[in-house]
């Protein structure tokens, strides 16, 4: 059977003799003639060939405002339950970077494909994603490509969980599109660009020493100026984003990485140093769970507070997790589980 995304349809790829993944209940229509206007499915094959029985399934693009995203899913949209089937809530993970790509969430989010249907997806400009055109890096760009992405696909009321630079897109997103969110999950992000530069040098000075905070003020206030100082930065001073030492230490290999989008968001001048969206969060209108490490030192926790406050008071939920830094599911998996899909968490992932 095929991936479902969206409603009401299969679709199976006649010439490499796949199933393929389905695309909105318009799917075989938009395969057939090329699209709606401005939204297509790419048949195009991708970057990482998928296999099926013994055949290849290729990865899936689609043109959404005029560039080719990539995205993978894992997960039914419709799963047995005694005599019915049972429609899943469709969970949207957001990568951060920019520069990177969704490889970041892989394996550790595939456990939630019991609850939801869970999809990937590269932004403009990062992973396998097309890279041009360079003017249309911009948040609103991303917030609103995600919009177009679950419009052409038909998802509702998607569940979206943005993770650092991640958070930043969904953040345009839900207040470009308030109605549309169902829910929000914001993990280790910020609303602001420079709102907590002394906080944070102050941790990474905890982390590692004068010579790392001295990095951390350059980069937060002038920008990742020179390929020298952002390589330097990555090899150096990334590795105290955390405070648990990475499981996988291939994660960072398997990684598509571009090193032109995160220079042109946190170089001089960038929007990373300089954007506000705090006023913007009284516009949300879903539940949100905010999610912050206390240990973080790129999006301190005073960043996860400062969205809480601004979030209107009876949709918000936040969490803060005592031993975790940047990215709360790697430092700590357990409790990120517990507060996604315990008991208090139900109105996120309804059965």
């Amino acid at each position: 059977m095929g991936v479902l995304i969206g409603r009401h349809c299969d679709a199976y790829d006649t010439k490499r003799g796949a199933l393929g993944i389905v695309a909105g209940r318009f799917c075989y229509g938009l395969l057939r003639r090329g699209g709606l206007p401005g939204i297509r499915v790419s048949r195009e094959a991708g970057s990482l060939p998928h296999t099926f029985g013994g055949s290849r399934l290729r990865a899936m693009r689609m043109e959404v405002n005029g560039v080719r995203i990539f995205f993978d899913v894992e997960g039914a949209k419709f799963v047995p339950d005694g005599p019915r089937m049972r429609e899943q809530p469709t969970l949207i993970l957001l990568h951060g970077g920019p520069g990177m790509d969704h490889s970041g969430y892989k394996p550790a989010f595939s456990r939630f494909t019991d609850i939801a249907q869970v999809i990937y997806i590269d932004h403009r400009g990062n992973g396998r994603s097309d890279r041009q055109p360079a003017a249309q890096w911009t948040l609103a760009q991303w917030g609103d490509d995600l919009f177009e992405f679950c419009r052409a696909l038909e998802i509702e009321k998607p569940v979206v969980m943005g993770n650092s630079f991640g958070g930043f897109v969904a953040i345009a997103y839900a207040t470009r599109h308030p109605e549309h969110p169902g829910k929000l999950i914001l993990s280790s992000t910020a609303a602001q660009g420079q709102a907590h530069v002394e906080r944070s040098v102050e941790l990474f000075e905890r982390g590692g020493g004068p010579e790392i905070a001295a990095m951390a003020r350059h980069a937060l206030t002038v920008g990742y100026d020179s390929p020298e100082f952002t390589m330097k930065w990555m090899t150096e001073a990334m590795p105290f984003y955390n405070t648990v030492a990475k499981p996988d230490p291939d994660a960072r290999a398997r990684s598509v990485m571009s090193g032109k989008v995160l220079m042109d968001f946190l170089g001089p001048g960038g929007e990373g140093l300089s954007f506000d969206m705090l006023a913007d969060l009284a516009k949300v209108q879903c539940p949100t769970l905010v999610l912050g490490g206390e240990g973080d030192p790129i999006t301190p926790i005073e960043s996860s507070e400062d969205i809480a406050r601004a979030l209107p008071r009876h949709l918000v939920r936040f969490e803060r997790f005592a031993g975790a830094g940047h990215g709360v599911f790697r430092d700590d998996p357990r409790g990120l589980t517990a507060s996604a899909t315990g008991r208090r968490a139900k109105r996120y992932f309804p059965r």
